[in-house]
């Protein structure tokens, strides 16, 4: 592979060239950010989840209601740990 700016061969796998110090992104590190969900949406999802359980459990649905919950807590969690 070549450095876009200086036209020297380097490695494929480096993400700046070692001779001019520009730094590159690659299609495959866009691809991998594109695919990866983002943590604020978990959260988003996982707080969205416990509303839903607060609400069947005040309509009477006590074991769905702590599923839903515990799901809506997991996914927050989860979110909160990829940001």
């Amino acid at each position: 592979m070549k450095c876009p700016k200086c036209g020297k061969n380097i490695s494929s796998k480096v993400s700046c060239c070692k001779h001019c110090g520009t730094r590159f992104v690659r299609k495959s590190d866009k691809l991998a950010k594109k695919m990866t969900m983002d943590g604020r949406i978990a959260m988003a999802c996982g707080g969205l989840l416990m509303f839903i359980g607060l609400v069947v459990f005040l309509n009477g649905g006590r074991l769905w209601a702590a599923i839903i919950f515990a799901l809506g807590v997991l996914l927050t969690f989860i979110g909160k740990k990829m940001r």
